[in-house]
């Protein structure tokens, strides 16, 4: 039996949007309930020193076996530096479908015929283009984790660390699967449709994608250069409270303007990536300011006149 023919009704953009919106939910539900929202929502700096006091209050406040459950899975954490394995995963997987869909293998072979409902005919080269801008995405965090990391005993929910990990494995689908059939046909279009002419939306999506990446790459820098955690004074801080996660969700917008098919504004499937980096980042930027706000008490009314994430709406 071939590959293909073990999964005939397995539709493979429903899968990736489905992970999305459903990751989403979830996260949005662990932020409504305070009980989940107390265990698995803080991690990195903000968990530093909290864990045991936060839960000999729990102890103090709750009893039962779920209750004991929660705590005992929320203790289940890995160091916060693993955040590298996102980026490793990222580049490995975006080297993956190149080589499959340049060679046609077996994996490219199980996902693409079962797409056909949702392919756009935008050209070849937005595919590729596409696959390029993730490719050199994953490149870049790889290294800023590598090069900005400093010695910390802050530590994540193994929870956040699994989603991560699954985040990047479905996106490196997620940037191609709805250019698909545009692919297979490169031998008979050559190098015309490879290089056919940029539509409006290939210029607004690279400058989108391109200046997102600068931007995030100087907050980061200049994150890392900081001796001692305080309020940042760098000036893309002066609105938000996590502007680099603002230019994560400039840099999938721009993904999804570039890959819309004809006659459409955004690639839906590169849209619920977006919801998705959206609610998880904007629900930790969230936290981030609670934090900063107990932390900080000195500066309350500064950090209180920021948005936490998207300037006029969160």
């Amino acid at each position: 039996m071939s590959i293909p023919s073990m999964f005939p009704y397995l539709d493979v953009v429903f899968v990736v949007r489905s992970f999305y919106l459903l990751s989403a939910s979830l996260i949005l539900a662990v932020r409504l309930l305070p009980p989940l929202r107390d265990r698995f929502l803080a991690y990195g700096a903000r968990d530093l020193g909290e864990t045991s006091s936060n839960s000999a209050k729990r102890n103090s406040q709750s009893s039962g076996s779920a209750a004991q459950f929660l705590d005992t899975f929320a203790m289940l954490k890995v160091p916060h530096h693993w955040f590298v394995h996102f980026y490793v995963l990222s580049v490995s997987c975006s080297l993956l479908w190149l080589q499959q869909i340049s060679m046609k293998g077996r994996l490219f072979k199980l996902l693409a015929p079962n797409s056909d409902i949702y392919m756009s005919d935008f050209s070849l080269s937005t595919t590729w283009l596409c696959m390029l801008l993730m490719f050199v995405q994953g490149i870049r965090r790889l290294y800023e984790c590598i090069a900005f990391s400093k010695p910390s005993s802050s530590r994540m929910w193994i929870g956040h660390y699994f989603i991560g990990l699954a985040f990047y494995a479905v996106t490196s689908v997620a940037i191609w699967i709805q250019g698909v059939t545009s692919i297979p046909n490169v031998a008979h279009d050559g190098l015309t449709s490879f290089f056919g002419r940029p539509r409006l939306q290939t210029w607004l999506g690279v400058l989108l994608f391109g200046s997102a990446s600068f931007m995030q790459h100087e907050i980061h820098a200049y994150l890392a250069s900081m001796r001692t955690y305080k309020v940042p004074e760098h000036w893309a801080f002066r609105y938000t409270i996590a502007p680099h996660y603002t230019a994560e969700s400039v840099l999938y917008l721009g993904l999804s303007i570039l890959a819309a098919p004809e006659g459409q504004i955004f690639n839906w499937t590169i849209m619920c990536t977006l919801v998705f980096v959206v609610i998880n980042l904007g629900v930790t930027a969230g936290g981030t300011k609670e934090w900063m706000m107990n932390k900080f008490q000195e500066q309350r009314s500064q950090i209180d006149r920021r948005w936490k994430m998207l300037p006029g709406l969160w």
